[in-house]
């Protein structure tokens, strides 16, 4: 059992996985001035996938990478995509009134909550009950 409880072991890859997620948005973004929802996505399935391995190896102690574990990398997918979508409509509907770093920045606060309930109901749900 670790000393660090599951939910603030979600939130530190939360954060690294949202710092690749807001880095790459930048770069792509505001770098290379692509349109602020294609940064959007791309940053977001870069992180998603970091944030799959991250989360079933430390957050959730799931080691099974058996092929019937892979219905939890669907599960995972699924529930990113959400997550996704949560992000799109925040950018789409803040960005016109607000810059778009400002509104990615609260995209990326809208999701976590989405993230952590669904994966911890629907994703990893052998790692126990912290």
């Amino acid at each position: 059992m670790s000393l660090i409880p599951r939910w603030l072991r979600f939130g530190l890859v939360g954060m690294v996985n949202a710092g690749i997620d807001f880095g790459l948005f930048v770069v792509l973004h505001h770098g290379l001035d692509m349109a602020p929802l294609l940064a959007h996505a791309i940053g977001f399935a870069c992180a998603a996938c970091n944030s799959y391995v991250m989360n079933k190896l430390w957050t959730f102690g799931d080691r099974d990478w058996s092929a019937k574990a892979a219905s939890g990398a669907v599960r995972f997918f699924a529930v990113a995509l959400g997550g996704l979508l949560v992000g799109a409509v925040v950018i789409w509907l803040l960005t016109p009134p607000l810059p778009a770093i400002v509104s990615k920045a609260l995209a990326i606060g809208a999701t976590f909550v989405w993230n952590y309930q669904l994966s911890r109901l629907f994703v990893f749900r052998s790692g126990g009950t912290t």
